[in-house]
C-alpha cells in the first residue's frame, strides 16, 4: 500500500507551498492542475471542486459533507501514477475538517503552520471582506488544536520560505523522506525561484 498524505492548514498559509513540495518529492497530488505554472495550487481538481459544494452545504447549514469526504478518499487511494511513490490532497480549510475528514489506513496528516499575523494580512490584501471569515478560522484552528494535535506532522512555512535548506530538511525528517543531496538542491532551488509567487 501506498503511503498517503493529506495537507491541511489555511487559505494564504503555505499548503500550496508545501503541496508543491511534495510534488517534487514524488507525492502525486492529483489531477487538473499544471505543476509549471507559478501560480498552481496543486489541488486535485475533483476534490477541490466538491470541497467547494461543501463549503456552499456548510453555509446553508446542511453539513453531512459526504460528497467531499469521498471525493478526498478517491484521490487519495487512487493508484499513484509512474515517477511518484505516494498520493496527497490539499484541503486548506480547517474550519469543516472535522465533518469531512475520511477514514484511512496510511493516512498522514500534514498540518501547514505559518505565522497569524502574516498570514490574516495576506488573506486581508487579497479578499478585504474576510474579516468575520478570520475569526471564524482563528476559533478553528484553535479548536483543531485542542483535537487533532497527537496525530499530525506540523511543517513550518515560515521556516522553509526563509530558509529554503533548514525547511527542506525539516520537512524530509518529519515525513521519513530521505534527505539526499540532489534532493535539497532541486527543492530549495525550486522555493527560491518561486518565492515572488507566495502570499507574502
Amino acid at each position: 500500500m501506498h503511503r498517503m498524505f493529506l495537507i491541511i492548514g489555511s487559505p494564504s498559509g503555505g499548503t500550496s507551498a508545501v503541496a508543491g513540495l511534495l510534488w517534487r518529492f514524488g507525492v502525486d497530488m492529483g489531477r487538473g492542475f499544471d505543476p509549471f505554472d507559478p501560480d498552481c495550487k496543486y489541488e486535485d481538481a475533483g476534490a477541490a471542486a466538491a470541497v467547494v459544494r461543501h463549503q456552499e452545504e456548510r453555509a446553508n447549514r446542511f453539513k453531512t459533507g459526504e460528497e467531499a469526504k469521498e471525493a478526498i478518499r478517491r484521490a487519495l487511494s487512487r493508484q499513484p501514477r509512474d515517477g511518484f511513490w505516494a498520493t496527497g490532497v490539499k484541503y486548506p480549510d480547517i474550519a469543516a475538517l472535522p465533518e469531512i475528514i475520511p477514514t484511512i489506513d496510511n493516512m498522514s496528516l500534514i498540518y501547514v503552520r505559518r505565522d497569524p499575523e502574516s498570514t490574516a494580512r495576506s488573506i486581508i490584501n487579497r479578499f478585504p471582506r474576510w474579516y468575520e471569515a478570520l475569526q471564524t478560522m482563528a476559533r478553528s484552528h484553535y479548536n483543531f488544536y485542542n483535537h487533532y494535535m497527537g496525530q499530525v506532522i506540523q511543517v513550518n512555512y515560515d521556516l522553509l520560505v526563509d530558509d529554503p535548506v533548514a525547511g527542506v530538511e525539516s520537512v524530509c525528517q518529519s515525513l521519513g523522506i530521505a534527505c539526499t543531496h540532489k534532493r535539497i538542491s532541486d527543492a530549495t532551488a525550486w522555493i527560491s525561484a518561486e518565492r515572488r509567487h507566495y502570499h507574502r
